[in-house]
């Protein structure tokens, strides 16, 4: 195996994205699953949906999955008494989506859970002057994947930051 320093950027890149992915999303989903009894996806959508109005299609466009994906994922939600749908006033084929008074502490609940568990992962951004700090890092990511940032419900904008 070549040492990381000899592969080229583009490469590494794709590496420690790749890294950093699987071992956030291994231990995260782990404790979202055991403690609050959602996936990464559930509480992903439940945090969506709790920072405003949003439709299913609207949804599935914002988290760049299939719509289908996301109805599974909303049925389940719904099941569990998480998440309300109520139908558009204006247009009788559309729906809304609500958190339920459930949804919204469980979604609370298991927030507080991922972000410890993500601040002692960013920890180390912190304590080494060379690194970006977070949000610096999470704005270089949206920058790199082409979207919008401000598709995310809870990320203050860049004119809030000073």
């Amino acid at each position: 195996m070549q040492s990381v320093n000899r592969l080229p950027p583009p490469l590494l890149f794709l590496m420690s994205l790749w890294d950093a992915w699987q071992s956030l999303t291994r231990e995260g989903e782990g404790l979202l699953r055991g403690q609050h009894g959602l996936s990464l996806r559930e509480f992903i959508v439940l945090s969506y949906v709790g920072g405003g109005d949003y439709q299913p299609s609207a949804l599935a466009e914002a988290l760049g999955v299939p719509r289908y994906d996301i109805s599974r994922t909303l049925a389940g939600l719904q099941a569990a008494e998480l998440l309300s749908r109520s139908p558009d006033p204006a247009d009788a084929r559309r729906s809304h989506l609500q958190l339920t008074e459930a949804g919204e502490v469980r979604r609370a609940a298991a927030e507080a859970t991922v972000l410890k568990f993500v601040a002692g992962r960013l920890q180390a951004l912190e304590s080494s002057p060379e690194l970006p700090d977070a949000l610096s890092l999470s704005r270089a990511l949206f920058s790199v994947a082409g979207s919008s940032e401000s598709l995310s419900p809870h990320l203050p904008p860049k004119e809030n930051l000073k």
